[in-house]
């Protein structure tokens, strides 16, 4: 008998690469021996100690050794007499052990409740969030952060306190530190601190209330709670009218910056509220008071100025660049450009009307034509190959994944009430197809965009990354669908990248079941769907309904089972994420993705050919 062949640990180089399936199998792949190609493996790297560990187990293993020194002290030391005679002792004290009360043990050491804003916690939480926040949400500078919490211990009245609080509700519920508790007592912790720094910051006018209550953006923007992100929405636009860096004049109600990492948090502050307001509200008509596009402003500095400490940021020649840095790019796309996007959504056109149609078919042509001159010029940078891995190789950005996600998902929103003419007027208005072909290519952008990201990076990416998936996913199904098309091959891979998103963000989650359900009721007439009838009508843009998706998403409770029906599905338990995730094979549900297996991705409980439709989705 031939004996059985070895297997490796990792996948090689080629199918990691190619993102194919390997088998493992050594010397060679299965792959690789068909391809004639050369299987080449690289060594599993053992996850090393985060940096500051051993010194903190040594303060700590310094701080149990005094405990223990004190608790011997309190006992009372044997006599010399008991050491010489120990016989003569235990006689004396056999009558008078009936005498004497027993001996009590001491009460059990109950374990002290969880406090999040204690030193060593709160260091591994501002860590945690530096490693995998910071890189799309770089409000922050690293290095004073850091070096405040290694010299001395925040104080309650100090002015990072609330920053820290805010880091906490964010981070708390995915970071290790936290992993005494559940689920649900995270969940608790965080939103007591959230209610705790969103009070405190409203009554004050400053930097670091700023800074928190954009951190906490976060968290609403990943629940998918979009009025309680509206609302923290409000409040950091008032805030930042006083930190606006566009003039050269100083603020009416505040000093001018002292420092210039000071200087330099209040441009970004500034900035990450002005992609709050436009990102947030990408498709809508009701935005009205966003601000006109400024020519020459001044943007954050580059990133790798940004990361060191404020002595050398002071000798550091300035970036001639127009754009210095990915996150400057990112806010000249969705603070500029989607500016247009967003006047031109707000126009009042009749879609009914044979005179408006047309007009508004020009002005889409219009702010479409000056979309692609920024992406012929200044965007090319982000549609470069290889782009999303920035200057070095490895070095994923999530900065430009989300400025050509966010570019493509404005196309797609701009043109997608103008591609299918609305429900009866089928005889009066054909199918704009060259906006159809515009948003399917967008669309394909978009799958390429996540194929080229490993699961981790998009897991850990900036939650808005699964509304743009969503709005492309979206549009190749409604677009099938209307033309009794088959289900494009693109979308299985889009249906895996939003899942792969929502086992961070629940929002994400939720864009999943949508996807699946539609999926599984591809063949069904729209009067018998269990989803919102505004789901297939593309005159609504994906925040339009996301209110009524949101009441049937809880109401879909006996169907969330057939979501985690196959064993290798990861939910929402992803509580722990560490970078070592991305170094895991992919299941099973992940190589149907990248194979275009719509069976194997959706599960064995949905038919896509003879389509039955489940009594539980009739039921809903």
């Amino acid at each position: 008998m031939d004996e059985p062949r070895r297997t490796s640990k990792t996948v090689c180089v080629v199918c990691r690469t190619r993102k194919q399936k390997c088998d493992r199998r050594l010397p060679s792949c299965n792959f690789c021996t068909q391809s004639g190609l050369e299987c080449r493996w690289v060594t599993a790297k053992q996850p090393g100690l985060r940096a500051g560990y051993v010194s903190e187990l040594e303060k700590r293993l310094t701080a149990l050794e005094k405990e223990v020194r004190q608790l011997k002290a309190g006992r009372p030391a044997p006599s010399a007499e008991d050491d010489i005679n120990p016989a003569s002792s235990k006689e004396s004290s056999r009558p008078q052990s009936s005498e004497q009360s027993p001996v009590r043990s001491p009460p059990p050491t109950t374990p002290r409740p969880f406090d999040p804003m204690a030193p060593s916690t709160l260091r591994e939480l501002c860590h945690f969030w530096f490693q995998a926040y910071h890189p799309w949400f770089p409000v922050l500078h690293e290095p004073s952060i850091m070096d405040a919490l290694q010299t001395t211990l925040p104080r309650p009245d100090s002015a990072l306190t609330i920053v820290f609080k805010a880091i906490a509700a964010v981070t708390i519920v995915h970071s290790f530190a936290s992993r005494a508790l559940s689920l649900d007592e995270r969940q608790k912790v965080s939103t007591s601190l959230r209610n705790e720094v969103v009070m405190q910051a409203m009554g004050n006018l400053s930097l670091p209330c700023l800074q928190s209550i954009l951190i906490l953006t976060i968290v609403d923007c990943g629940a998918g709670k979009m009025s309680t992100l509206l609302g923290l929405r409000d409040i950091v636009v008032n805030k930042a009218a006083n930190f606006n860096s566009l003039s050269s004049l100083p603020p009416r109600m505040l000093p001018l910056p002292s420092t210039l990492v000071s200087q330099e948090e209040n441009v970004r502050a500034y900035w990450m509220t002005e992609i709050l307001d436009s990102s947030s509200t990408l498709g809508v008509a009701w935005n009205l008071n966003l601000p006109q596009p400024i020519e020459h402003a001044l943007l954050p500095c580059n990133n790798a100025i940004w990361s060191f400490s404020e002595a050398a940021m002071g000798v550091w020649p300035p970036d001639d660049l127009e754009f210095s840095s990915s996150f400057s790019l990112y806010i000249s796309l969705v603070n500029n450009e989607l500016w247009y996007v967003h006047n031109l959504l707000q126009q009042a056109y009749d879609m009914r009307s044979a005179e408006d149609r047309p007009k508004a078919q020009l002005d889409c042509q219009a702010v479409d034509d000056r979309l692609l001159e920024w992406k012929e010029n200044a965007g090319s940078i982000v549609f470069a190959p290889n782009a999303l891995f920035g200057q070095s190789a490895g070095s994923f950005d999530p900065n430009l994944l989300m400025a050509r996600c966010m570019f493509n998902t404005a196309v797609i929103l701009m043109y997608q009430r103008l591609t299918i003419p609305p429900h009866g007027l089928d005889h009066i208005f054909e199918p704009w197809y060259p906006a159809i072909q515009r948003c399917l290519d967008s669309c394909n952008d978009i799958t390429a965009a996540v194929r080229s990201v490993d699961d981790h990076d998009l897991e850990t990416t900036n939650p808005q990354i699964g509304f743009c998936i969503f709005v492309a996913a979206r549009f190749l199904l409604v677009h099938a669908k209307h033309f009794n098309l088959e289900v494009p091959r693109s979308l299985d891979l889009l249906v895996y990248a939003i899942k792969t998103s929502g086992q961070r963000w629940p929002v994400s989650h939720r864009q999943e079941k949508v996807i699946r359900t539609a999926l599984s009721e591809y063949k069904l007439p729209l009067s018998i769907s269990s989803l919102p009838t505004q789901f297939f009508n593309l005159q609504y843009s994906a925040l339009d309904i996301d209110d009524a998706l949101h009441v049937w998403a809880e109401k879909l409770q006996p169907w969330v089972h057939l979501l985690h029906a196959r064993p290798g599905s990861a939910g929402m338990e992803n509580l722990g994420a560490s970078p070592t995730a991305a170094s895991t094979p992919q299941t099973s549900a992940a190589a149907a993705a990248r194979r275009g297996e719509i069976g194997g991705l959706i599960g064995d409980d949905f038919v896509i050919e003879g389509l039955t439709p489940s009594a539980v989705l009739l039921d809903t």
